[in-house]
């Protein structure tokens, strides 16, 4: 027995090969709603993950920290050897 368009399958009846249902409002927002509530977990989930890492320190100057920097000093050989 085929199956008149527009309307579901009873017991024992098959759609006829090539009958394709269209899809209901209804199935899209559902569908979509299910995929945005994905994404907004998905989201929060990498969020909360991340707010426990540290962030890395970076630093402006290629001087290392509690060394003193010897720019602008004359060595002791120089002003050792001037007359």
């Amino acid at each position: 027995m085929a199956l008149k368009a527009g309307r579901r399958p009873s017991v024992g009846e098959q759609a006829t090969p090539g009958e394709v249902r269209p899809v209901t409002n209804r199935t899209l927002l559902i569908t979509s709603l299910g995929v945005l509530l994905l994404v907004v977990l998905a989201t929060t989930a990498i969020l909360i993950a991340s707010s426990g890492t540290k962030r890395p320190h970076t630093t402006d100057t290629n001087v290392p920290t509690g060394t003193k920097s010897s720019a602008g000093q004359p060595t002791p050989t120089a002003s050792a050897t001037s007359p």
